[in-house]
């Protein structure tokens, strides 16, 4: 996800505004215009996916086999599990994940794995492979944008647009369904900074692998 500078101004401690539960840093983090570079302080958070892991395939994202990651920094890799929600594909829960527009992304191209997000429909299907599962979703809704921070005037705060300050309230559009299920996001610079560019899909079978 992608907007001006906010990646370089998130090391510089950026104001927290608003006291809601959320994802800080991703939300910073997803809005950068820069590939993220490793620092110590991505060193001690031990940046990758791991041995094994979860890995998600998306024909309209052209999206095939990727590794999702799981530390913020992860996002200059792909996409990751966003780190405010912990459920994970067979635990029945709602699964967010994160991941670049535009920033370019190593294995993506000239942008991010989500940069076609606004083009998945109704019917279209996803798979996560996890813990030797195979899952299969279903998308049931078309791409929507909604603001992140539970105050627009928040949201919409110049520096927060900018990267200079951040909303603690970065889950507005999140809502537990009580069906096992995923949001994937983005932020959406090419026609808004305000909003987040959002899909979700619902789980419809799974097997052992």
């Amino acid at each position: 996800m992608d907007g001006a500078g906010a990646l370089d101004k998130l090391a510089s401690s950026p104001t927290i505004l608003g006291m809601k539960t959320g994802s800080v840093a991703v939300a910073a983090l997803v809005c950068a215009t820069v590939i993220f570079a490793p620092t110590t302080h991505a060193a001690a958070q031990r940046c990758g996916w791991g041995p094994h892991p979860a890995r998600m395939t998306v024909k309209v994202l052209r999206m095939y086999n990727q590794p999702i990651g799981w530390q913020d920094c992860d996002l200059a890799m792909g996409p990751i599990w966003d780190p405010a929600y912990p459920a994970r594909p067979g635990y029945g829960g709602t699964m967010v994940m994160d991941g670049h527009d535009v920033t370019p992304v190593p294995g993506y191209g000239a942008h991010g794995p989500f940069y076609r997000l606004y083009l998945l429909r109704p019917g279209d299907l996803a798979t996560i492979t996890y813990k030797h599962v195979h899952y299969t979703y279903q998308f049931v809704t078309k791409p929507w944008a909604k603001r992140q921070c539970a105050s627009q005037k928040v949201n919409n705060d110049p520096a927060r647009l900018d990267g200079e300050a951040m909303c603690l309230g970065n889950a507005k559009p999140i809502k537990n369904w009580n069906v096992e299920g995923f949001y994937i996001r983005c932020c959406w610079p090419r026609y808004t900074r305000e909003k987040f560019l959002y899909e979700r899909a619902v789980l419809i079978h799974s097997k052992p692998v």
